[in-house]
């Protein structure tokens, strides 16, 4: 069971979280000290939500119905007037001694400021109880990492990692619920998809050891009729060690 979890190391090894959440689990999301707390109430909303609707059995419909549910949990018309870290100093509950424990990630619902911290906890929640339930096969962590870009320096990221084997291209899947990925058609017209990539043995290796990687979209590895024009997204901050 899993109570702590933390940004701290995150430019050195990332912390990996492979087993079940526990409630009041606490999550420090910043290096600043904001610290989510997964309460009660939120958990069971998510798995009521769970429990209450059909699960597609292909897993990219999967990750697209779980998406959704993060959309419509944590986003609404009328969202929080100001920042996520100012909404987090308001709500954040304090102990006897007056120590500040955290916010409880309940009190997010609907404020439309969630990040890669809270999507990733509630993907990987969902995630989780349907491996233990076997309605998957393809086992899920959560990692506690950094992602830059061409345009945007290393920084604080989580996502969920999926390993085991299942239809799509690789055993190894990343699934983004942050970042989407932007797709253009031949006619020019353009949406998105949800963020998942393929990662080769060696990149699923680099990602547990916080070395840099740029892994590949399943859409394009799936060969899908439409160009992916989302800047490249590295996992990781690290670079591999070179041998003579």
């Amino acid at each position: 069971m899993i109570d702590d979890i933390s940004y701290d190391n995150f430019l050195k090894k990332p912390t990996i979280v492979d087993g079940t959440i526990q409630e009041n689990c606490k999550f420090k999301i910043t290096m600043m000290g904001d610290t989510m707390i997964i309460d009660k109430e939120y958990i069971d909303e998510i798995m009521s939500i769970i429990n209450n609707n059909e699960i597609p059995k292909d897993l990219l419909n999967l990750l697209g119905f779980i998406q959704n549910v993060i959309n419509e949990y944590f986003y609404s018309e009328n969202g929080y007037d100001n920042s996520r870290e100012h909404f987090y100093l308001k709500n954040v509950e304090v102990d006897e001694n007056g120590e500040c424990i955290g916010t409880k990630l309940s009190l997010l619902k609907g404020k439309n400021i969630a990040e890669c911290s809270e999507k990733s906890v509630t993907a990987y929640i969902i995630l989780d109880k349907l491996y233990r339930d076997g309605k998957i096969m393809r086992k899920p962590s959560l990692v506690v990492s950094s992602l830059s870009t061409e345009k945007i320096p290393s920084g604080p990221h989580s996502f969920v990692i999926l390993d085991g084997k299942g239809e799509y291209p690789t055993k190894y899947l990343l699934y983004d619920p942050q970042n989407k990925t932007m797709i253009e058609d031949k006619d020019g017209n353009k949406g998105y998809n949800i963020g998942v990539y393929c990662l080769t043995d060696e990149q699923r290796e680099n990602i547990e050891n916080g070395i840099k990687c740029t892994p590949e979209s399943i859409y394009s590895a799936l060969n899908m009729p439409y160009t992916i024009i989302s800047d490249k997204l590295t996992y990781g901050s690290l670079e591999k060690e070179k041998t003579l």
